[in-house]
């Protein structure tokens, strides 16, 4: 009489799958090459194979364009009301 069951049968069916199937993957996408140096994104290919990349934006335009939709939408006691 065997006295496995079904769940140790499904982990041993799991053991024996080959190791690319094991392996894990990050779905995050990389932002520097293996150089350091930054990866453009990709917009689109055209037909005639030339890509169109995402302009590179200014970090500090961005956060201010950021920090006035914030108080646009929230109104400008957003921070005084937060504290209260």
């Amino acid at each position: 009489m065997s006295s496995t069951t079904p769940i140790d049968s499904d982990v041993a069916i799991m053991m024996e799958q080959p190791s690319w199937k094991k392996t894990k993957l990050s779905l995050e996408r990389p932002y520097k090459d293996d150089a350091g140096e930054c990866i453009p994104v990709l917009l689109d290919i055209a037909p005639d194979g030339a890509q169109a990349f995402e302009l590179p934006q200014d970090p500090t335009k961005l956060l201010g364009e950021n920090l006035r939709r914030i108080f646009t939408e929230h109104g400008a006691d957003f921070l005084s009301a937060k504290m209260h």
